[in-house]
C-alpha cells in the first residue's frame, strides 16, 4: 500500500503502473517528511506563492494537499480510457 495516496498494489499493477516506481518517484514518503519538515524552519516571508499556500495549511493542521486516494499516474490512466471510450 502506498503510505501517501493510500492506494493498494493492486491499483497500479491493474492499470499496467510499476507500483514500486510509484512509491519512489511518485509518492516518495521521504519528499513529504522533508517537505513538512523544511516548511516548519521557514517563516511566512521566505516562501514563495505555493510554499506560502502550504505553510498556511500545515500551520493550521489542513492535510487537503495531500493526495489521499489520489494519484496522478492513475488520474491520467482514467482519463485516458474516458477519452477511448
Amino acid at each position: 500500500m502506498c503510505f501517501v495516496c493510500n492506494k493498494e498494489m493492486f491499483y497500479f499493477e491493474k492499470a499496467g503502473i510499476d507500483f514500486e516506481k510509484h512509491r519512489k518517484y511518485e509518492h516518495n514518503l521521504w519528499h513529504y517528511i522533508y517537505l513538512i519538515i523544511s516548511m516548519q524552519d521557514k517563516t511566512a516571508k521566505e516562501c514563495n506563492g505555493v510554499e506560502h499556500e502550504l505553510f498556511d495549511k500545515i500551520a493550521a493542521g489542513d492535510h487537503s494537499w495531500i493526495p489521499v486516494r489520489r494519484s496522478m499516474s492513475l488520474g491520467k490512466i482514467e482519463s485516458l480510457r474516458k477519452v477511448l471510450k
